[in-house]
């Protein structure tokens, strides 16, 4: 039981030790980038309802996604408020300037795949009454590499203000903010609070002779999967087999990072098949290779 627990130590220690943590500090980008609209900067987990400006009465309100980050099945839907004696004649669906719906009866919902890259979408809904009344509302996600559509390069500086007594201030705004570099004052082109998109490469490391070390390790890698927010990638690197380098592993499996749980748990079921290796690596050695992955990756 000794050594199953030292091993569940090591993989928390290589889980957490990997990743750039975002949530340890607030990333503040700095550098000049396209007009966004303002529903794309704002830092909650999960984006105010968006509503169109009232007219006569008439108006909608986005009800989904409210996500930062989209990936996977979505669900588009309003809630439309509607003035006595009038109706809703249709309601256009557009995603990235395409209208890709139009509904002329409730429930106004379109279900949409956003694939397993996270992108910069835009999305708006516009609807029209028999009586002429029109709304429409629109909602900007956000791309997991800040520095898409960027006019130049950005630099992301996290910072972590504490208090006297050493806690964590929440609760802060860009306003509080001024960063200056080399004494000259810098433009803070996007602000947040809370976790950005992060790519995570998880090793799992046993004693060769340990089978139930290893079970631990993946399932303990699995659980920890499951606990992430959907827009952090992950690809597991994996020391079991000694013929064959870390990184190749990877690319091997066919998609090397994934924001997509179900890959992942597929590799983790893939490593708990393979026979126990005929010679162990070092792990300074898996780890470099993790960290070179991590390199590879865009933003």
């Amino acid at each position: 039981m000794w050594s199953v627990r030292r091993s569940l130590i090591l993989l928390l220690l290589l889980l957490f030790a990997l990743p750039l943590v975002p949530g340890s500090g607030t990333p503040i980008v700095s550098g000049a980038g396209s007009k966004e609209d303002d529903a794309s900067r704002r830092g909650s987990r999960s984006h105010p309802a968006p509503r169109s400006p009232d007219d006569g009465g008439f108006s909608i309100t986005l009800t989904s996604p409210l996500e930062r980050y989209l990936l996977g099945p979505q669900r588009i839907a309003i809630q439309p408020i509607i003035p006595d004696g009038d109706s809703i004649k249709r309601v256009d669906f557009l995603i990235d300037g395409r209208l890709i719906q139009t509904a002329l009866e409730p429930p106004y919902v379109y279900e949409i795949d956003f694939g397993d890259e996270i992108r910069r979408h835009r999305i708006s809904v516009r609807a029209v009454t028999q009586g002429g009344r029109r709304a429409r509302v629109l909602y900007i996600s956000r791309s997991s590499d800040l520095s898409n559509g960027a006019a130049v390069p950005l630099e992301v500086v996290p910072v972590l203000v504490s208090d006297s007594t050493g806690r964590t201030v929440p609760g802060l705004k860009v306003s509080d903010f001024i960063l200056s570099e080399n004494g000259r004052r810098q433009r803070i082109v996007h602000f947040d609070d809370e976790p950005a998109p992060t790519s995570i490469a998880v090793v799992v490391a046993a004693p060769a002779d340990d089978a139930t070390a290893r079970a631990r390790l993946l399932q303990g890698a699995a659980r920890f999967s499951e606990s992430l927010p959907p827009q952090h990638a992950l690809t597991l690197l994996d020391s079991w087999d000694g013929d064959l380098p870390a990184r190749d592993q990877a690319r091997d499996a066919g998609h090397p990072f994934s924001y997509l749980r179900p890959r992942f748990q597929e590799s983790l079921a893939r490593a708990e098949g393979i026979e126990p290796p005929r010679r162990e690596r070092p792990l300074d050695t898996i780890l470099i290779e993790a960290a070179e992955a991590l390199r590879t990756r865009p933003g």
